[in-house]
């Protein structure tokens, strides 16, 4: 990955690397008209949500870029064609796609840690709303309940409801995506302190880190066996890696905004699917891209320093 390619064409050979992990067919069928591969698709949709285009808009941008000539594309795709392929994607391949990031991380997995935010889906102006008067109502919005690679900075997991819960509603579904991997510590905010996930998490040989919500209650008066063993083992004390999941939640907003487009729930899930994915990608080209300079930076020092000698 050289250090004078634009981010985007970096981005783009990550992509490569990603689907070659996948082992993606070229093709949905033997019968499909074989315009465009499915690698080709996948990495359009990853540079439409990089530009945080609309798809009429991409098909516009696609005109005046290189993305085309450097994908090998001959004409340039109507917008219904990505439009149909998102559609066609299964929501459970790619939550696997997010699990892959593990080979292509340059550090070893150490820490991981649970969060949720919510994503809008109104696109209704607030500032019209109260013009015409409009009463107030309850807005819905996406939830996603994440699950973080907290020495990547990546997520490795998601499960999306559109209905309001509670964070320790979705544990059990999400952890068991992820129950697998080989990392120690597990970090959460109070809403993840359940007796029966902190005995699932040292069930699977890991080690509870979330924060308890009666931290200063004496181990004697403490409720549940393994909230005993977290005060005892001081499993608790180290909260700073906990704050790292806002970091990457953050990013996530900002990067690629908090809104989503899509109409239906099915479609909304594979947008927010897509932004993270790109989000993984973008992570980890920046984390390379940095350490390359770094070193580069660091050879052409000692050189100089070689020379004066």
């Amino acid at each position: 990955m050289g250090i004078n390619k634009p981010e985007l064409i970096r981005l783009l050979d990550l992509a490569d690397q990603l689907i070659a992990t996948l082992q993606m067919p070229l093709f949905a069928s033997k019968h499909s008209k074989k315009t465009f591969t499915n690698h080709q698709l996948f990495k359009l949709l990853v540079v439409k949500t990089f530009e945080r285009k609309d798809y009429r808009g991409f098909e516009e941008y696609l005109k005046t870029s290189i993305v085309p000539e450097y994908l090998g594309i001959d004409r340039i795709p109507h917008f219904t064609t990505l439009q149909k392929f998102a559609q066609r994607q299964n929501i459970q391949n790619l939550e696997k796609v997010l699990l892959k990031f593990v080979e292509l991380t340059p550090k070893k997995m150490k820490n991981g840690g649970f969060d949720a935010t919510g994503l809008r889906i109104s696109h209704a102006s607030e500032h019209y709303e109260k013009r015409i008067e409009r009463p107030v109502k309850k807005k819905d919005f996406l939830k996603a309940n994440f699950f973080f690679d907290l020495e990547n900075l990546l997520i490795l997991a998601v499960k999306m409801r559109k209905k309001k819960r509670n964070d320790i509603v979705d544990m059990k579904p999400l952890w068991n995506k992820i129950k697998h991997l080989d990392f120690k510590n597990v970090f959460g905010d109070k809403a993840y302190d359940a007796e029966w996930f902190h005995e699932l998490i040292f069930g699977s040989g890991k080690k509870s880190k979330i924060h308890l919500k009666n931290e200063d209650v004496p181990i004697h008066r403490t409720k549940g066996t393994f909230r005993k063993k977290m005060k005892r083992m001081l499993t608790n004390k180290k909260k700073g890696k906990r704050s790292l999941v806002e970091c990457i939640i953050s990013i996530l907003k900002r990067v690629f905004g908090d809104i989503l487009t899509s109409r239906k729930l099915a479609t909304q899930k594979i947008e927010l699917l897509f932004r993270i994915i790109t989000c993984n990608l973008l992570t980890i080209t920046r984390n390379i891209f940095c350490a390359v300079v770094f070193i580069v930076g660091y050879w052409n020092i000692l050189q100089k320093i070689a020379q004066i000698i």
